[in-house]
């Protein structure tokens, strides 16, 4: 994440995950001297990358995203498919496993403003 002050308002790299929007968005406004985010920017469309989407979108700020993002950001997700990742490794006659879930949290992000970059 990064912020860079602006006439108009800030300049913000990626907007964290949702839950942490309003406290970055406080720091971002402090640091910056600035009272709004004018252009959040998404790298990508990750939860990481697009938590302050919604509040930055209210307040009459401009996010520039791939296309893909804003499809992405557009679809609600009904079902979490879990994956497992199991490593084997054999240490002295003996087999330690190790299982490693990876899940996503259900997404539904409402529509914001976008451009499409290319």
């Amino acid at each position: 994440m990064l912020a860079m002050p602006g006439q108009d308002g800030a300049l913000m790299i990626d907007g964290g995950l949702a839950a942490n929007a309003d406290a970055l968005l406080a720091t971002v406004k402090s640091a910056t001297r600035n009272t709004r985010v004018h252009t959040l920017i998404n790298t990508h469309g990750h939860p990481e990358q697009v938590g302050a989407n919604e509040a930055v979108g209210k307040d009459g700020g401009v996010i520039l995203a791939h296309e893909k993002t804003l499809k992405y950001l557009s679809n609600t997700v009904d079902s979490v498919t879990l994956v497992a990742v199991v490593s084997l490794r054999l240490t002295g006659g003996c087999v330690s496993c190790r299982l490693n879930l990876f899940s996503s949290p259900a997404i539904s992000a409402p529509r914001v403003a976008s451009a499409v970059l290319e």
